[in-house]
């Protein structure tokens, strides 16, 4: 998929061409993306989400997210689950 390049770097890790030995190689995902996601999503997403809170992975560390109930899947009639 194409991502946008701040997206690229700063979340995943992929070094974009820059015209060096590490174009495309990716070194991530570096340890503050998932605690970044679960702050960003709430804010930014939350007319697609739905009310949400972040807390704590299974392994303890931050980057978690709680969604109450998926709003786009609600409202899409979808009889899945909201993962």
């Amino acid at each position: 998929p194409v991502l946008p390049p701040f997206y690229r770097v700063f979340m995943s890790g992929i070094v974009p061409d820059l015209g060096t030995e590490y174009d495309g190689k990716q070194f991530g995902p570096w340890f503050y993306a998932p605690a970044l996601t679960s702050i960003v999503t709430p804010t930014f997403f939350g007319f697609l989400v739905g009310p949400s809170k972040p807390n704590r992975r299974a392994d303890g560390q931050r980057g978690g997210l709680v969604v109450e109930k998926c709003k786009f899947l609600q409202e899409s009639g979808c009889k899945g689950l909201c993962l």
